[in-house]
């Protein structure tokens, strides 16, 4: 019999340097749930339900409903992946490993996250920097960014925006720095619905497309584990994936410290070197004080907390509403949960 585990479930409303666009949005915050797990001996663990409202299968008011209303039988990938991050957070807590240690063997002891070309410039050498592109008009941005250094990479993400035309043509144009260019994401709709690898001189990468085993199609499948379930399951269908001859790359999707942490963990598991983690980089603050782990171009898993964790006095501060900046005002609500029997670690 699984020892009783108490739980709490809180609304963390992170506040963003900046608005950003979110599908047909613009965000000014980013709301997510945290949960916070404590069995009989004491040991505590974190999860986070970070549904991304237009992408995933869940949103943000599914996710508040099932708390509200417990389902037992139907359980949200985003709930899933909170309550995944618990148990091997527990386990890890009881075996004095890390969360991802619970799951394998690390493969990666130093990650290279990629860079978006929204931060700030210049880019090191071995840089790995993330561009949208809509137009055959970014040509230029993305040559601008590869003359910064010779040694950095780029990856150029579509955000199926483009059509097939336009995506050879924007190709062509770079000539043989497209020999620079880690991958093209998502550059046009329906571009996973048949094999077009050989006709494209960079490999693709499929993100939101991913349903079923349309990554078949793709060089690359870009995984974000906060929208996929438990992580556990979720490195099992990265594994399958790798196995097929396809890479993993993980990916964030504006998650807090808590989320974050269970991403970082998850990638230096899946041996994923240079993972998409710059989400956080939106962030202006976070419980506990926004972390500055994901603003350098290298990542020391020693470095890392072994499990996803938030300080006793940081989450009483952020209840009580000691807020650590005027402009940009970060906001904390414990939510009722009527009863334990849907949440088990």
């Amino acid at each position: 019999m699984n020892d009783p585990i108490r739980y709490r479930a809180f609304l963390l409303d992170l506040p963003l340097r900046a608005p950003i666009p979110v599908a047909a949005m613009v965000w000014r915050s980013r709301s997510v749930v945290l949960l916070r797990a404590e069995d009989d001996k004491g040991r505590v663990a974190w999860g986070e339900a970070a549904p991304l409202d237009g992408y995933g299968k869940d949103t943000l008011k599914d996710v508040l409903a099932a708390i509200a209303h417990p389902d037992p039988v139907a359980l949200l990938p985003s709930l899933a992946c909170a309550l995944g991050t618990i148990r091997l957070g527990l386990s890890a807590a009881h075996a004095g490993s890390s969360f991802a240690e619970e799951i394998g063997p690390i493969k990666e002891n130093e990650l290279c996250p990629a860079r978006l070309a929204t931060q700030e410039a210049p880019f090191d050498p071995g840089d790995i920097v993330k561009l949208k592109v809509r137009s055959i008009r970014d040509v230029e941005e993305i040559k601008h960014v590869l003359a910064m250094n010779d040694e950095v990479r780029v990856r150029l993400d579509g955000n199926r925006q483009l059509s097939r035309e336009e995506t050879k043509h924007l190709l062509n144009e770079l000539g043989v720095l497209t020999q620079r260019v880690d991958f093209l994401e998502e550059p046009f709709p329906g571009c996973f619905e048949e094999d077009h690898r050989a006709d494209f001189s960079v490999p693709l990468a499929i993100d939101e497309s991913l349903d079923g085993d349309n990554w078949r199609f793709a060089d690359v499948v870009i995984i974000k584990p906060s929208l996929m379930g438990d992580p556990a399951e979720t490195a099992n269908f990265a594994k399958a994936v790798q196995s097929a001859g396809r890479r993993i790359v993980v990916s964030s999707a504006f998650e807090s410290a808590v989320g974050m942490t269970m991403l970082t963990w998850l990638a230096a598991r899946l041996g994923d070197a240079a993972p998409g983690l710059g989400t956080y980089s939106f962030m202006a603050e976070d419980v506990g004080g926004r972390s500055s782990l994901w603003d350098f171009s290298r990542i020391s898993m020693d470095a890392m907390p072994a499990i996803p964790c938030i300080e006793p006095g940081d989450l009483e501060d952020a209840l009580a509403g000691a807020d650590r900046s005027i402009e940009h005002a970060l906001s904390v609500t414990e939510l009722t949960i009527p009863g334990n029997s849907w949440l088990s670690a």
